[in-house]
């Protein structure tokens, strides 16, 4: 068994969607009250919640910071440079050459990638990963590298993980979430790697991701083919859209 606590069994993929749904103000009004009332008489529910709310404040503050910092470095740069008066059509001509530059290259990334990055950019979204109760579970280094997983800090995951995964090689959650890791890092046959040691573990309560995700990988890396037989036995609720798309 796993020397990593699966938390799969304490909050889903669909607990965690409706969570967001609902601390994001996008539930009917009638779903709403249903979930407020479940909040109310369900503690292990409330702490679903709660443990929600904060992974988000946590990514929102990380986000934050990162933009003062850039502004405060745009700052200290201004004044080392020394601050020039501000021009408004000079202003209004860079901004305009900017718009210019910017709309040049995104048609050049559209037209000229493969329809197969282009499909596997409509049906990607990196996991969410699993939520964390820092200082409280005994897992703390994999809980502190699935912080920095959902901030965005994926090599950073990818290290600490590794290390862990030295001293245990066949554990699911740390090859599922490596491959998570690489293949958001747009290293989609490393990622494929990781699903496949993932895969080789039985009764793994990552099957239905690892699938769905190894076959966006697969779709990436222009094995149409193997795609289409994997996707197959998916049961992700994206299956027939995406089969739709590969057999066009």
């Amino acid at each position: 068994m796993s020397e990593i606590v699966n938390n799969k069994s304490r909050i889903t993929q669909e607990d965690m969607e409706l969570i967001d749904q609902y601390l994001s103000n996008q539930l009917t009004e009638s779903a709403s009250i249903e979930f407020e009332e479940r909040l109310n008489s369900d503690s292990e529910w409330a702490l679903k919640v709660q443990e929600q709310k904060i992974t988000r404040i946590g990514i929102q503050q990380e986000a934050i910071a990162n933009k003062l910092e850039e502004f405060h470095q745009h700052i200290r740069l201004a004044t080392k440079a020394g601050a020039r008066p501000f021009k408004p059509k000079k202003f209004l001509a860079a901004a305009a050459a900017i718009l210019i530059v910017a709309g040049a290259l995104v048609w050049m990334l559209f037209f000229n990638t493969s329809s197969e990055d282009r499909l596997y950019s409509k049906f990607y979204q990196p996991d969410e990963g699993l939520p964390t109760l820092m200082g409280v579970s005994d897992n703390y280094a994999f809980e502190a590298a699935m912080v920095d997983y959902k901030i965005g800090k994926y090599q950073k995951a990818i290290n600490e993980w590794e290390q862990l995964l030295t001293t245990n090689a066949a554990n699911d959650t740390l090859n599922y979430f490596i491959g998570s890791a690489y293949l958001a890092l747009d290293n989609s046959e490393k990622a494929i790697v990781y699903f496949d040691k993932t895969l080789s573990v039985s009764q793994t309560a990552f099957l239905q991701e690892v699938q769905w995700y190894k076959v966006l990988a697969l779709i990436k890396n222009g094995k149409k083919a193997e795609a289409i037989e994997l996707l197959k036995h998916t049961q992700h609720p994206q299956k027939e859209q995406l089969l739709a798309k590969l057999k066009e």
